[in-house]
């Protein structure tokens, strides 16, 4: 899917959350293994700027041939690549992706290719999606009180969004006033949704937005009601169309996953090929339904 320039800016800041990855992509998808269960303590050796540095193995990092795996006593790692054998292993290994090979199967390349943008982008069990990320949003330096600035806007300025659930969660990094929220479409004066509310957030069904065949952009602005301090941030809902491609793609790549798969690393895996597309948002939201209830299926 093609990025819009008014996304540009949110993946920049998406970008500084995104943990670097021990190895360099580039080169065929087929030529990496992954993670998909580590017991214990295994350690692996990255190399970054002619430094090495040891650390523990942790489960979707996808690895290179010819790494050496330092598995320690009673501890155990299972691998494995899309249309691949599973692999496990209880003691020291060096990759090799002949133990891998499935012979006389082959796999289609789109699938392949957005899989493994989707584990480029997979975030780690310590990370979730908008931890600790202060975005910057629109006349955020001319309308609000030193001090009292409210940067943690969300979804924030310029983010698409891919319909699902049956709202949109809107926060804020204030709390204890009274604020008005207001949902118009960008360009226009044609409000489709206001509430008022003493909370840092407000769910909006999305019954209240145009979910059709065009991608609509939408401004939403916070206001202070006691001081009048107002922020906005612009987001766009996916068409129809624009999101019937997405899930057909997020099927394709979940159909690649063994049986074994748990449903943390189906959900790490849906919530990296959302932030592969921009879905920032989405990504965040399969996070938390993940943490309300321990067993997720899309």
């Amino acid at each position: 899917m093609k990025l819009r320039i008014i996304i540009s800016i949110t993946i920049l800041f998406a970008m500084s959350f995104i943990f670097l990855m021990p190895v360099v992509w580039g080169g065929s998808p087929e030529k990496y293994v992954y993670v998909l269960n580590v017991q214990g303590d295994v350690y692996w050796e990255s190399k970054n700027k002619k430094e090495t540095e040891t650390r523990k193995l942790r489960i979707m990092e996808p690895i290179l041939p010819g790494t050496f795996l330092d598995i320690k006593k009673g501890a155990s790692v299972t691998l494995t690549c899309p249309n691949c054998k599973i692999v496990r292993k209880k003691n020291s290994y060096k990759i090799d992706m002949a133990d891998f090979e499935k012979k006389g199967l082959s796999i289609a390349g789109a699938a392949i290719s957005h899989f493994w943008k989707a584990l480029k982008s997979a975030a780690y069990p310590s990370c979730n999606p908008g931890q600790g990320i202060k975005m910057v949003v629109r006349n955020g330096k001319s309308s609000v009180n030193k001090g009292r600035k409210c940067e943690c806007l969300w979804p924030p300025d310029g983010s698409d969004i891919l319909p699902m659930g049956e709202s949109i969660t809107f926060e804020w990094g204030l709390n204890g006033r009274y604020f008005l929220l207001e949902i118009k479409e960008e360009g226009t004066n044609n409000i489709v949704y206001s509430e008022t509310t003493k909370s840092s957030s407000i769910k909006v069904p999305f019954e209240k937005l145009k979910h059709g065949t065009e991608f609509m952009v939408y401004e939403w602005t916070l206001t202070e009601e006691e001081k009048g301090n107002k922020w906005k941030a612009t987001f766009g809902l996916l068409s129809k169309k624009e999101s019937k491609e997405i899930l057909y793609n997020l099927n394709n790549i979940l159909s690649l996953l063994p049986s074994e798969a748990n449903d943390e690393i189906r959900c790490r895996l849906q919530a990296g090929y959302f932030r592969s597309e921009g879905l920032i948002y989405n990504a965040q939201y399969l996070f938390r339904k993940q943490n309300d209830a321990p067993a997720l299926r899309q």
